[in-house]
């Protein structure tokens, strides 16, 4: 532990007044008795990089493109889970990004402090729009707009969550299905304050694992797939590696053992069906990225990897689980993060797949009765029937400003026509 003590030192003078005063009046706090406290809900804290239907560029500059959906239908899922409570989502870079970081090897160290990104501002408001259509009042924070750096202050959002963790005496679990840095922030600070007894656990969706050990990415149908979560920020997952001892007990996901579950067109089908102003979005935002597996990949949809990462933290979960190393390596001059098994013991585990489903890379695309049924999905993927599930288990109407006329979470054209439709003498 005192290797750590010179790290540490360097960001102390960042930490805010508010934030000591806040572990210091958590001191007073009697911690509850878990055994009986057992029945209680889980406190989740979830760490994203949402974009649904967002044209943008991602943190490797290709091309604006339909962001990748997968991160809402994880939080939807979350949002209704009755076994936990999610006490706040924190939103950074990464399926989007204001700056392209560079990931070769020999990068430079980042520049400490945030930047102005709108887009950021945009993936936050896409997160406000999921809690409210599952009726929820979860708080949205702003979190990275730039990647970790180990003696920069961390962002004002994060701090914010960071606040509300210290704040309440059950710890919570910290879920990251994006890039690492907000965990990393938090780990760090908390760490600092001495109070990694607010994390119960760490899940993070990252790694290679298993045949595809010792290469940067993977492929899909001949076409290569990297770690994107590693990648978009290497220095914050090195970090926490580096400290494992300093860690709470963490599971990471690995993006190459996660491939169950398809949403398809008949998925999208079926939400847009339904003829709610939550479904009819999800659906149309979810198509570009549904067209751009399909067509690059040949996949027959799209993955819902984040989904898995998340489930992996729920109670009951059949998921294959080995202790793992977790090592930073330098493969074709690209970063990457490499899991081998350890001896038990380890305070780093790997949920490499669901033990029940069979080996990985084995998924069979959902199928339905009819394209207007809201049942008669077969059996045989039960991960995109937890996530339509969780879509059709949204209120009928989302929250809204006034001026959202037809309710569909946007101010648009639809919303002109609507009111034009109205023009006339008031009755």
């Amino acid at each position: 532990m005192s290797q750590l003590q010179p790290s540490l030192t360097g960001f102390r003078m960042h930490l805010s007044l508010r934030l000591i005063l806040a572990a210091l009046a958590l001191l007073s706090v009697v911690a509850p008795n878990h055994a009986e406290a057992s029945d209680a809900r889980r406190r989740v804290l979830f760490c994203t990089d949402i974009a649904m239907g967002l044209d943008c560029t991602n943190v490797f500059g290709s091309p604006p493109s339909a962001a990748d959906p997968d991160d809402a239908w994880a939080m939807a899922w979350a949002l209704n889970n009755p076994d936990w409570e999610v006490v706040g989502v924190v939103v950074s870079f990464g399926n989007c990004a204001c700056e392209t970081p560079p990931t070769t090897c020999d990068a430079p160290a980042p520049d400490p402090g945030q930047i102005a990104c709108e887009v950021l501002d945009e993936q936050i408001e896409i997160a406000r729009w999921v809690v409210q259509a599952c009726g929820r009042e979860t708080p949205v924070y702003r979190g990275a707009s730039r990647r970790f750096a180990l003696d920069g202050p961390a962002p004002d959002g994060t701090t914010e969550a960071l606040e509300a963790v210290l704040a309440h005496p059950e710890p919570v679990t910290i879920i990251g299905i994006g890039p690492a840095t907000d965990p990393a922030y938090l780990v760090r600070d908390l760490a600092a304050l001495g109070r990694l007894d607010r994390v119960e656990r760490l899940m993070l969706e990252m790694g290679q694992i298993g045949p595809w050990a010792g290469q940067a990415g993977f492929t899909i149908n001949g076409m290569p797939v990297s770690d994107y979560n590693f990648r978009s920020d290497p220095d914050a997952a090195k970090w926490l590696f580096d400290t494992a001892d300093l860690l709470p007990e963490t599971t990471l996901v690995p993006f190459n053992s996660i491939r169950f579950g398809y949403v398809t067109e008949p998925g999208l089908d079926l939400l847009a069906a339904v003829d709610r102003a939550t479904t009819d979005r999800v659906s149309a935002d979810s198509r570009a990225w549904l067209e751009k597996w399909v067509g690059i990949f040949g996949e027959p949809g799209f993955h819902l990897w984040d989904l898995v990462c998340t489930l992996a933290a729920a109670d009951g979960a059949e998921f294959d689980t080995v202790p793992v190393r977790a090592t930073v390596e330098c493969i074709d001059g690209t970063p990457s993060l490499q899991l081998t098994e350890a001896p038990r013991g380890s305070r780093i585990t790997c949920a490499r797949h669901l033990a029940g489903m069979g080996p990985p890379l084995v998924s069979q695309p959902v199928t339905f009765a009819s394209a207007d049924a809201t049942t008669g999905t077969s059996d045989q993927n039960m991960m995109t029937q937890l996530a339509l599930k969780a879509w059709l288990d949204c209120p009928v109407t989302p929250a809204t400003c006034a001026v959202d006329l037809n309710g569909d979470g946007r101010i648009d054209a639809a919303d002109l026509g609507l009111l034009i439709s109205m023009w006339g003498i008031c009755p």
